[in-house]
């Protein structure tokens, strides 16, 4: 059938191929209902998300840190439980299973990168096959139902990725640091170190504890702070910290002629300020580009507007 005139220039966004004057019909000229519609359009949003990336490259990346301070963060605490169980079984590789924690943990930070930019994409492409229902899979696709998925499940890591973190420093920084101290200056062997972490964990080993908890309270806090549209606090909160833990340590120093106290405040005040105000920056610059990411569009999809011109 060969139709004539104005229908050509109305109807050729209903699948018409236009030749000189005349218009051949390559398809149905108008749809019939909204399901055919909103198969039309759904059939080319799904040749879209599998042509191009589906997910933000900078969420991806965001997700796969979260996951990677997380299990980084887990081998770092089961370290400083393998060190416990070393010391309580005399000590003597308790400075190779220091060291052996923090090379682990490198490696799995990385690894742990690699997985999880692969275990997100896969989620996005499951979240954007066909479920049989015509509508739900439109409206998914139309309301990118596969980025505000990666969005919770990035949202949900927030507290772990920075508690975590924050506890295996509060365990295994000052340890390290004071193995680096007597490594430059009194080159001790790493067997005798072993007798050292034996008997800081002995004398200040509730500093540590101490300085967990406060760790912990401040990422809670952080995430209050930011719900309420707060401004957060770092540094000066890290030091507040710093000085409850000197406190703490300062209990059993009292019959060691103060030694602890001193010791315990010069060694915090090498990381836990930084590492608190760390927290809070990453913290707030992670929850902004969230929301930017999870922000609704301006204008609601049009998903029967091609029905609408060819009825008219």
């Amino acid at each position: 059938m060969v139709w004539w005139g104005g229908w050509a220039r109305q109807l050729r966004g209903a699948g018409l191929r236009e030749v000189g004057a005349q218009v051949t019909i390559s398809e149905v000229a108008v749809y019939k209902d909204h399901l055919f519609a909103a198969k039309c359009r759904l059939e080319g949003l799904h040749d879209t998300s599998l042509s191009s990336s589906t997910l933000p490259p900078d969420l991806i990346r965001l997700y796969a840190y979260r996951q990677a301070r997380i299990w980084t963060a887990a081998i770092g605490i089961a370290g400083f439980v393998l060190v416990l169980f070393d010391v309580l079984g005399g000590g003597r590789y308790s400075t190779h299973i220091l060291l052996l924690a923090w090379l682990v943990m490198s490696i799995v930070y990385g690894a742990t990168m690699t997985i999880a930019r692969f275990h997100l994409r896969r989620v996005a492409t499951r979240c954007a096959r066909p479920t049989g229902d015509v509508f739900l899979d439109l409206a998914r696709l139309e309301s990118d139902a596969a980025v505000r998925d990666a969005v919770v499940r990035t949202h949900r890591l927030e507290q772990a990725s920075f508690a975590l973190p924050l506890a295996v420093l509060a365990l295994l920084a000052p340890l390290s640091l004071h193995f680096i101290f007597s490594l430059v200056f009194l080159q001790v062997s790493l067997t005798s170190f072993g007798g050292w972490i034996a008997i800081s964990l002995l004398i200040v080993g509730h500093a540590h504890i101490t300085l967990l908890v406060l760790a912990v309270l401040h990422v809670a806090r952080l995430r209050r702070e930011l719900d309420a549209g707060q401004q957060v606090a770092g540094a000066s909160r890290g030091f507040k910290a710093l000085l409850w833990t000197t406190f703490a340590s300062a209990i059993p120093g009292v019959f060691l002629l103060c030694i602890p106290p001193p010791m315990v405040f010069l060694t915090g005040l090498v990381f836990v300020p930084w590492a608190f105000a760390w927290t809070a920056r990453r913290a707030s610059s992670e929850r902004g580009r969230l929301e930017e990411l999870c922000a609704p569009a301006s204008e609601p999809p049009a998903i029967l507007g091609i029905t609408d011109a060819a009825g008219q």
